[in-house]
C-alpha cells in the first residue's frame, strides 16, 4: 500500500522554462505544500525496509491471540487514519529538499516532524533517500499502550495528548520509509529485565479490553 492515501491540495513553486511542471522537471522544483484531511498515513508501517527485522517482541504482539487489544492498536498505528495532514518541503541546495513541517493529527496519535530528502538528477522524488525526526504524542487507547511500554512523558497537553519520551528517526526512501528504529524501540520497551514479554504489556492489554468492553452497548 502507498505511504499516503486521501484527497490532498498540492501547491508547488518552480523556476525555469517549459510548458508545464513535467517539462520543467525536478531540478526546477522550488517548494511543495501538501494538505489533506480524512486519509490514511502509513509512514510508521512495519512492512518497509528493516522494520520488523529483530523486533521479535513486537512481531509476537502483532499476532498474539492473548494480546488482541495490543495487536489491534499496533495495526491502527501502521495504517493511521488521520483527521488532517500537512507537509511542507522546499529546496535547500540543488541536491536536497528540506522538510520544514510534517504534521499528522489523528484521534489517537499526533505526529510532528522535520528532515530532508536527498535528490539526484533523473531520480523521482518518491524514490529519493529520506531522513526525518518525528515527535509522537498519544491519546486515548494509544496512551494506554505506550504508557504500558514506559515510553510516555508525564505531561498532557490541552488536547489530551501525551508525548513520547524520545524522538523517532526515519530513513529509507520517500515511497518506503524505513521504520526499523521505531520498532526496535518498541521491542526493547516491551521486554522486561529478563528479556521476555513484560508484565506492563499484559496489564495494558487487560486495561484496553476493559475500556473496549465498556464502549460496547
Amino acid at each position: 500500500p502507498p505511504t499516503l492515501d486521501g484527497v490532498f491540495e498540492v501547491r508547488t513553486s518552480a523556476a525555469g522554462q517549459g510548458r508545464n511542471l513535467a517539462d520543467l522537471g525536478l531540478g526546477t522544483l522550488g517548494s511543495v505544500h501538501l494538505e489533506g484531511r480524512d486519509g490514511v498515513f502509513r509512514g510508521l508501517a512495519g512492512q518497509f525496509g528493516l522494520a520488523r527485522k529483530g523486533a521479535k517482541v513486537v512481531g509476537f504482539l502483532t499476532f498474539s491471540k492473548q494480546l488482541k487489544a495490543v495487536s489491534r492498536l499496533l495495526g491502527e498505528l501502521e495504517a493511521l487514519e488521520f483527521d488532517s495532514f500537512d507537509l511542507e518541503l522546499a529546496r535547500e541546495t540543488p541536491r536536497r529538499f528540506g522538510i520544514s513541517k510534517l504534521a499528522v493529527v489523528s484521534p489517537l496519535v499526533r505526529i510532528d516532524g522535520a528532515g530532508g530528502v536527498e535528490v539526484e538528477a533523473g531520480v523521482p522524488l518518491v524514490l529519493s533517500p529520506l531522513n526525518m525526526s518525528l515527535d509522537l504524542a498519544t491519546r486515548g487507547d494509544m496512551t494506554v499502550l505506550f504508557e504500558g511500554l514506559g515510553l510516555l512523558g508525564a505531561d498532557e497537553d490541552a488536547a489530551g495528548y501525551r508525548p513520547l519520551t524520545r524522538p523517532v528517526s526515519i530513513g529509507g526512501i520517500v515511497a518506503e520509509p524505513d521504520t526499523s528504529e521505531f520498532y526496535e524501540m518498541l521491542d526493547e520497551a516491551a521486554r522486561d529485565s529478563k528479556g521476555v514479554l513484560g508484565v506492563g504489556m499484559r496489564r495494558a492489554n487487560k486495561k484496553l479490553k476493559k475500556a473496549h468492553a465498556a464502549k460496547v452497548p
